[in-house]
């Protein structure tokens, strides 16, 4: 008998793949006929199940560092503070945790007010206050967690800004570093709700890290015109991929005057601007002003939040991905 020289196959010990859910439609009418027929008839998804499938999966794209959202639009009431809350929900729950949301605004913002309130009621001014214990290295995920605000629904976190006017202070530019890179070693995903003044130093720090940058707006002039007036000034500063890669998401508000006139020139206008322009139904939940939760949302608004929360990943992993080169070949072989 031969002395045996070749390594053991382990082949035999390997597990078959599970099949693919994505082959038996689980939504519409496909699935009713599967029910009604008692499982003998199994139809594929269709367009629209496979394209949310595909919006599950990239909401939750990994990528290799820690990177920013920018919500920008100086204009007033563009509903920039739902879509930070809603946007970071999507993400946090699709990407399990890692997200946090904060309100960089340079005065009183809301996004305290719009989503659920934590243990502590403390700010992103407390959190600067107590810098040197993270920037030393002595401060951890758990001492982080007394000056944020856990959003169950979502699986994401708050950074509020200052509610109380006797503790409000203008974070500068220095101190949006400070605090943007103690996040940036607790959290992968930044989804920042920027202010309303252009030329406040936290505004333009915020546009120095962001990653990708989303446009909340309204089809009306103001909403429009401040947009564009953003877009001059990114340019300026010499973020033209800010503008290249942004996403614009155009809300609707019960109420609110549509120039429906002008909408299609702007709608083009940003199409050929920015990367992509998607829209965000009128929802009950947001128009109400109390604070926001994911689950209470209709379904088409769940579904057009899910969309944007892919369609940023997407852009993100792009920008991130630094396998995207072809590997070096190995010369001499």
């Amino acid at each position: 008998m031969s002395e045996r020289t070749n390594q053991p196959s382990y082949a035999a010990l390997e597990v078959a793949p599970a099949g693919d859910h994505r082959l038996v439609a689980s939504e519409g009418w496909r699935r009713r006929l599967a029910l009604a027929t008692l499982g003998l008839v199994k139809l594929r998804p269709g367009k629209e199940e496979l394209s949310r499938l595909d919006d599950e999966r990239d909401a939750g794209l990994q990528l290799s560092r820690p990177m920013t959202v920018a919500v920008a639009n100086h204009k007033g009431s563009a509903g920039k503070t739902p879509v930070v809350a809603l946007l970071a929900a999507i993400l946090g729950e699709h990407r399990g945790g890692g997200v946090v949301a904060w309100d960089n605004n340079e005065n009183q913002g809301t996004l305290g007010l719009r989503t659920a309130a934590g243990r502590f009621p403390t700010t992103a001014v407390d959190l600067l206050d107590s810098a040197e214990l993270f920037e030393t290295g002595r401060g951890g995920t758990g001492d982080l967690g007394r000056f944020l605000r856990h959003q169950q629904v979502g699986k994401f976190d708050v950074l509020a800004s200052a509610e109380d006017s006797r503790s409000m202070r203008m974070i500068g530019h220095d101190e949006f570093m400070r605090l943007h890179a103690i996040l940036s070693r607790f959290y992968q995903l930044i989804v920042v709700d920027t202010g309303n003044s252009l030329l406040a130093p936290n505004w333009t720090a915020a546009a120095d890290t962001a990653d990708v940058l989303v446009i909340p707006l309204r089809w009306s002039y103001d909403h429009v015109r401040s947009a564009q007036q953003m877009i001059v000034q990114l340019h300026e500063m010499g973020r033209d991929d800010l503008v290249r890669n942004a996403v614009t998401v155009i809300s609707h508000v019960r109420g609110a005057a549509v120039d429906r006139e002008n909408a299609p020139k702007w709608r083009e206008w940003f199409e050929e601007n920015t990367a992509d322009v998607l829209e965000i139904p009128y929802d009950s939940h947001i128009d109400a002003g109390s604070r926001l939760s994911f689950d209470r949302l209709a379904a088409p608004t769940q579904r057009a939040f899910l969309r944007l929360g892919a369609t940023v990943s997407r852009t993100l992993a792009d920008i991130d991905n630094p396998y995207l080169t072809a590997s070096p070949t190995t010369e001499g072989n």
